[in-house]
């Protein structure tokens, strides 16, 4: 009878070619003829990656892999198994704790951190008007920098690029003068750690709410309008929604070519709805000749128009209807990345505690309701303005506490299948630090991080 082992190392090679990065881990390590081919090609555990990412180090990307890459991907499936095994009756234990000595305004939330493995990025730093870059890897002086710009920040984004080295930012704030959008290009690997190398300055036609960046786009939402800039050949539009009372959120479709607006038409009770709006592949130019301040080109749209996409359900009983949030608040979760970002997560949170979740993937037909594998525990007050903003295709987790007994933080995980379970995370050996109170700033699953701040400094626990 033949054996595996004895096949030709061409269908050996096909095999790998199907493997999850799981599959690539367990297979290299059982079988001594794969292992030869996954540690000798490591395109075999590229590929994988690509499927399930990770972050990787600093410096390293697809183009420039780490040399370690096979233990980063036995790192990465081995705390994925042992998040598996935890549930809301059983706490997992912190394997480390490490703090991490930081100077921030306050302890209040909500606090925009962003995770890159070991850099972290977060805003306001030491003044309202600043923010900072911290690389773990450094120590002593030189493993922080703080950027300051002329007055207080109303919201801030921060995006790696792909060769992992440098950081995007984008920055909001106003003055007596008006709103100004400053989007800035650091160097976050090597020597010239923190070095700023680019700057695009503009003027904003409107009072920030929120922005994020995707490549060489900048997406600014308002009130009731929003703004559509890309950087690289100043163009954008101004788009402005008519009868509706506010702009929940905007977020980009997995698809990367529509945008995804949450909005309500009258009062905070009222249902909020989505619609799609087309991200246009051309603009008008910002800047005309001899210029400085920008001409914003006002596209005026009602809700809902006759030829609006409305997201629907693809469950049988509500496959007619478009989706309607029933619930007081939302809150939806985007991809930090473009690799293998397959899906949006647009949570309902009614009271604090009852939860429901939609999933919007690629297919722009396709959107389901998250399905819950575990019971939520009893108790539990979802912390919803903590601010981890989660590198990979997993997006944010919701995070809730039971406030009669501090020593247990609960993680909602969403898994690739869409489906949702309850992790519980032990904090108790961090009792005797929250005499003054602690605040959670974000549950980071790529590394199995729980970053949670108390008055002195701010603490990674490694789970």
């Amino acid at each position: 009878m033949a054996r595996l082992h004895d096949l030709a190392t061409e269908l050996h090679a096909e095999i790998l070619e199907w493997a999850t990065l799981s599959s690539l881990v367990n297979l290299a390590q059982t079988s001594y003829a794969f292992r030869a081919l996954i540690l000798g090609q490591p395109r075999f555990l590229i590929e994988g990656y690509r499927q399930d990412p990770f972050p990787w180090p600093i410096g390293t990307s697809l183009s420039n892999p780490p040399s370690n890459l096979f233990s980063l991907c036995v790192q990465s499936i081995r705390l994925s198994d042992r998040l598996s095994l935890s549930h809301v009756g059983t706490a997992l234990q912190p394997m480390k704790t490490v703090p991490i000595p930081i100077a921030a305004a306050n302890l209040s939330n909500p606090y925009d951190i962003f995770v890159f493995d070991d850099i972290l990025v977060f805003s306001p730093a030491t003044n309202q008007n600043t923010f900072a870059i911290i690389d773990r890897s450094r120590r002593g002086e030189g493993s922080m920098v703080e950027i300051q710009v002329p007055d207080e920040i109303d919201s801030f984004y921060c995006q790696m690029q792909d060769d992992n080295q440098r950081l995007r930012t984008a920055t909001a704030f106003h003055t007596d003068w008006g709103h100004y959008l400053f989007i800035d290009e650091f160097m976050v690997y090597g020597q010239t750690f923190g070095s700023r190398m680019a700057r695009c300055a503009l003027d904003l036609p409107l009072t920030v709410v929120e922005i994020f960046l995707d490549k060489s786009s900048a997406f600014v939402c308002g009130d009731t309008e929003f703004l559509i800039y890309d950087f690289s050949n100043e163009t954008g539009i101004r788009v402005q929604l008519e009868d509706i009372n506010v702009i929940l959120r905007i977020s980009l479709h997995p698809d990367r070519e529509n945008l995804l607006i949450d909005y309500r038409s009258n009062g905070d009770r009222e249902t909020a709805r989505i619609f799609i709006f087309p991200i246009p592949r051309s603009m008008p130019k910002l800047f005309e000749t001899h210029k400085h301040h920008p001409t914003w080109q006002l596209h005026r749209k009602t809700l809902p128009g006759e030829n609006d996409f409305v997201v629907q359900e693809t469950s049988p009983s509500s496959r007619e209807n478009p989706v309607i949030f029933d619930r007081y608040s939302q809150t939806s979760f985007r991809s930090r990345t473009p690799l293998n970002s397959d899906m949006l997560q647009i949570f309902q949170i009614c009271d604090n505690s009852a939860i429901d979740c939609l999933l919007i993937w690629t297919d722009i037909w396709k959107c389901t309701r998250g399905y819950f594998t575990n019971a939520a525990p009893t108790n539990v007050e979802i912390v919803g303005d903590c601010g981890l903003r989660q590198w990979g295709h997993l997006s944010d987790v919701l995070i809730g506490v039971n406030r009669q007994s501090l020593d247990k933080v609960y993680v909602l995980i969403t898994e690739r299948n869409g489906t949702l379970r309850w992790v519980c995370l032990d904090v108790g050996h961090l009792k005797s630090k929250f005499d003054e109170g602690y605040h959670i700033w974000g549950f980071d699953r790529s590394k199995g991080r729980l970053f949670l701040r108390t008055k002195g400094e701010l603490h990674a626990l490694y789970y």
